[in-house]
């Protein structure tokens, strides 16, 4: 397990021998290396008094929402409501609406949920809404419970505005997707992204350092109608009418990166400080911050096992990772 102190284009653990396991890429020297992930707005609470107070329903899911006077505001740890706002037919609570500095074209929106909840009969809905310069919407993605028999988690991920029931509702992930019977503690990491015409989104349910559930989406835009650059993102935390409130629903931090690609003679970084990578040669997976990216992984790389006596185990590059390494003894 390698948590990174820096940024890296590669990590790589080996044997000291010929076997090595390797995700990312090594930098030549007469390669440039490059960011093609630009942090542009970061909040994990600590701000929120610069973003704005929405007045109207127009930045949320007014489909759902009929109330967003609530007052948004935070624990420590991360965003969540101070006030619920007025109750009404549909979920009520508080929001918040960020403009960001310059309009970005491709981008990623990561996010992390945290809830407890507790009693089958509270009903909540919580998200992350994007806009485009001029106040169309691009998509969204969040979380909701919408039953009062089950603790249920729907993960939920669309491109565009709501656009009613049925199969061309823009929906990536939704109602299909959703899972009755939770824990009570749930996390949830969250990923939407565009490049160009096309949009990906992620889901993962958190659970002892790895995701145990996933949910993915692809959207390919064609006939560009939600390719704007992106200016506003609003956040919401609402509960149904005057139903029993979770103890927390919180949005523990949201992040903005502007994306570029690397060309030809450039090496990406692929590794930022505080991301934590596995090597799990027991299951034969690689962990990036939890989620499973076997897909980083080197051609030449392996599994590979510790042997017979002592085993001296190499981190590359040097001074980049603080190293934690878990074995268990052969039986005797």
């Amino acid at each position: 397990e390698l948590t990174a102190t820096q940024k890296a284009t590669f990590a790589m653990i080996s044997n000291g021998t010929e076997e090595y396991n390797l995700i990312g890429t090594p930098a030549d020297d007469d390669v440039v290396v490059v960011d093609e992930k630009t942090s542009v707005l970061y909040e994990n609470g600590s701000t929120l008094d610069t973003w704005i107070t929405p007045v109207t329903l127009d930045v949320v899911d007014s489909h759902f929402i009929d109330h967003i006077d609530g007052v948004m505001g935070t624990d420590g740890a991360g965003i969540r409501p101070e006030t619920w706002g007025t109750v009404g037919q549909k979920q009520r609570g508080a929001g918040a609406l960020k403009e960001l500095f310059q309009p970005i074209q491709d981008f990623e929106i990561e996010s992390t949920f945290d809830i407890i909840s507790t009693r089958e009969v509270e009903n909540w809905r919580m998200g992350i809404m994007l806009f485009d310069e001029f106040m169309n919407n691009i998509g969204m993605i969040g979380l909701k419970d919408n039953s009062r028999n089950y603790k249920r988690r729907v993960p939920l991920a669309r491109v565009g505005p709501y656009r009613g029931g049925g199969l061309s509702n823009g929906y990536l992930i939704g109602d299909a997707d959703r899972y009755d019977n939770a824990r009570d503690t749930t996390l949830f990491y969250l990923r939407f992204r565009r490049e160009g015409k096309t949009f990906n989104v992620y889901i993962g349910e958190w659970r002892s350092q790895r995701h145990i559930r996933q949910w993915t989406g692809t959207y390919h835009d064609v006939a560009n109608e939600y390719t704007g650059r992106l200016k506003y993102i609003s956040l919401y935390i609402t509960s149904y009418q005057d139903r029993v409130r979770p103890s927390r629903l919180r949005i523990n931090s949201v992040e903005v990166f502007k994306l570029t690609k690397a060309t030809v003679d450039q090496t990406p970084y692929i590794i930022y400080p505080g991301d934590v990578i596995t090597f799990d040669h027991s299951t034969a997976d690689i962990l990036l911050n939890g989620e499973s990216r076997k897909d980083l992984k080197a051609f030449g790389g392996s599994f590979f096992t510790l042997k017979k006596g002592d085993n001296a185990l190499v981190v590359s590059p040097e001074n980049t990772f603080e190293t934690k390494v878990i074995y268990r003894e052969r039986y005797k």
